[in-house]
């Protein structure tokens, strides 16, 4: 008997798997996409943001 079902980011208790593991295993997985591609944007903002501070200090040493 499985007495737990865990994805990378969600963990299911045996009572919630017992009732439809099929749905539980597509909502995690569901879940895991939305969270990588949400992480995916915000970390492309964050490099995009340092890209141009580092442009700029480079500049500025250049100048200096």
């Amino acid at each position: 008997m499985i007495d737990k079902f865990e994805t990378r980011k969600v963990v299911f208790k045996n009572s919630t798997i017992n009732k439809n593991i099929e749905e539980c295993i597509t909502k995690a997985v569901e879940f895991e996409l939305l969270w990588l591609k949400s992480k995916k944007r915000y970390y492309s903002r964050v490099n995009v943001e340092d890209d141009i501070r580092i442009e700029m200090l480079e500049k500025r040493l250049k100048n200096y």
